[in-house]
Parts: C-alpha cells; structure tokens; sequence
C-alpha cells in the first residue's frame, strides 16, 4: 500500500509540529536521523529541558546526536524519568551515563540479530561482485557522508 503525505495525514490524524513542540508535549521521544554537521549535538541542554520532567528519551540512530555531558547533567539533576542509548560519540562507551540508574545503555545492538547480520553480510558480498564486474553499485555512500568523516563528527 502506498500512502501519500495528504492521505497519511488524514488517515492516521498525524498533526505536524516543529521540533520544540515535540520536545515540549512528547512524553517518548526517539531520535532516528542519521550524524551530519546539521544533527551533531542535536539534542543539548536546551531541548532536553524543555521535555517533561517525566519524559524518556530514546537514541538508537547515531551517537554524537545527543550531548552526552548534557543529558548527564540534565538526568543528573533528576530532569526526566529515563533514557535509553545505545550509540555514542566514542564506544565502547565509559562515560558518565554509567553513574544514572535510569539511564539503559547498550553496546550499539541494533543490528546484532542474525538475521540483520546475515543480510548485511550477503548485500556486502553482492555489492563487491558489482564492483568486481564492473556493475552499476547499489549502495553508493552519500557524498555528504565523506564530509562527516572529513570533519570529524
């Protein structure tokens, strides 16, 4: 089934809202964005307070979106019920989060099942056949992505 913006909109009553909102009323907010310039620290200080005091927040995308010393300092503070992440700016990952009870932290999973490993290993392996025989690439890395690993983030 395909959906339209307009469609999905009226089928599902789906308000759209800028991201301060979201932060403000949200009482789950999960973070699924991939790292640029423009989502390195994404999440500092300033949002995470404006979330409820009761609110959690979820990063399982990419580490270095969300501050880690702010949100420390923020659940330090007792600001908000929880959170879980599961990426961070250097893993393993030996950070202060550690010290915060409600605080879940995981060793970047997201793909460790063995279904999702045993895909990425044969789309890995097709892609170098295409390579290797001079096809067409499916899974060419963005140019932006270069420009990520140039500056660091």
């Amino acid at each position: 089934m395909i959906f339209y913006l307009n469609t999905v909109d009226q089928d599902f009553n789906i308000e759209w809202v800028d991201q301060d909102e979201i932060y403000q009323q949200a009482d789950i907010v999960t973070i699924h964005t991939p790292l640029t310039p423009q989502t390195k620290n994404m999440v500092k200080k300033e949002q995470l307070l404006c979330m409820k005091e009761d609110a959690i927040i979820i990063n399982t995308a990419r580490g270095g979106i969300i501050n880690e010393q702010d949100l420390y300092e923020v659940m330090q503070s007792g600001h908000l019920s929880g959170a879980a992440i599961d990426v961070f700016d250097f893993e393993p990952y030996y950070g202060k989060l550690r010290e915060i009870k409600r605080c879940i932290l995981t060793a970047h999973m997201g793909s460790m099942s063995v279904d999702c490993r045993t895909r990425m290993e044969i789309e890995a392996t097709e892609e170098a056949v295409r390579f290797l025989t001079s096809q067409p690439l499916e899974g060419v890395v963005p140019e932006e992505e270069y420009a990520v690993q140039r500056e660091g983030l």
